[in-house]
């Protein structure tokens, strides 16, 4: 975990760096440069990874998806009537837990914390748009030049800011209505004092996460009021395992296998398994109900 003196520094120079980002004005390099960040991507209204193709599976393919949302019952965003005391408790909820994020990263400050629930609530209205397609497909490849020209998103820009050196040819997303929509509402509004709001907001946030004593603000609201999550974990080796495999993964597992690797073990499971499948097709040929 951060020291406290060293989260402060770092949450005013996120300001700083969301603030420079806004007066540069290039949005797809903005957002690529937080989809880098793994502690950070799922939270960006358009989340980028690389996962196998569905269509093949042997290939590692770049995908786009929506966002993520911060509440864990999304029908909180909609005002239509019903559950109102309880969407209005857990909106509050919120408005303290992100006012508190800002209050303890940046002491006084005028970051109105309605601005955060606000933009995601424009967000999730881009879902019911059907710009491109009455019926949505859930694989959907989009080429580079497609990209800009029917969707207004920038794949070009947003993936060299990610760290591709070459422009992948197409990327896979699951939504094109989205796609469309929200490219439309974050070009016309990312920079707003609302969205810069929002943007802070994910970077603090963050920070908080990894901040000695200040993680319970995350977990109070994130963990225990929404989940139910019974305690916040306190214990350093697991906190260590749980972060270090985020910018690690390949690197632990790869040291992993070198000082725990068990040929013997392996070539046990493997047969264990291959039988295993035997005797479950042996089971399904007897059966006669199956068919």
């Amino acid at each position: 975990m951060n020291p406290i003196s060293d989260s402060k520094k770092l949450s005013l120079e996120a300001v700083d760096y969301v603030d420079i980002c806004l007066k540069k004005g290039n949005l797809w390099e903005f957002l690529g440069k937080i989809n880098s960040n793994r502690m950070l991507y799922q939270s960006a209204p358009f989340a980028w990874n690389i996962d196998a193709d569905e269509k093949e599976p042997t290939i590692f393919r770049s995908y786009i998806y929506p966002h993520t949302f911060e509440l864990v019952d999304i029908n909180v965003y909609f005002n239509d009537g019903t559950d109102v005391k309880y969407k209005e408790n857990i909106r509050e909820k919120y408005y303290q837990t992100c006012k508190k994020i800002f209050d303890t990263c940046l002491g006084p400050n005028d970051l109105n914390p309605r601005d955060v629930f606000d933009t995601e609530k424009e967000i999730i209205d881009t879902f019911g748009c059907r710009d491109i397609t009455k019926k949505e497909k859930m694989y959907n490849r989009v080429y580079k030049e497609d990209s800009i020209k029917l969707y207004g998103f920038n794949w070009e820009e947003l993936s060299k800011s990610i760290g591709f050196k070459k422009t992948p040819p197409f990327f896979i997303t699951n939504n094109l209505n989205y796609l469309k929509c929200c490219s439309d509402l974050m070009r016309e509004k990312w920079n707003s004092k609302k969205w810069r709001t929002y943007w802070i907001f994910l970077l603090l946030k963050r920070i908080v996460r990894i901040t000695t004593k200040w993680e319970r603000i995350v977990y109070d609201f994130y963990g225990k009021f929404q989940r139910g999550q019974e305690e916040l974990n306190t214990d350093k080796a697991v906190s260590s395992v749980l972060y270090m495999t985020l910018p690690f993964n390949k690197f632990l597992s790869t040291k992993y296998v070198e000082n725990y690797e068990n040929p013997q073990a392996i070539k046990y499971v493997n047969v264990l398994c291959n039988d295993l499948k035997l005797v479950f097709r042996d089971i399904l040929k007897r059966n006669n109900w199956l068919s």
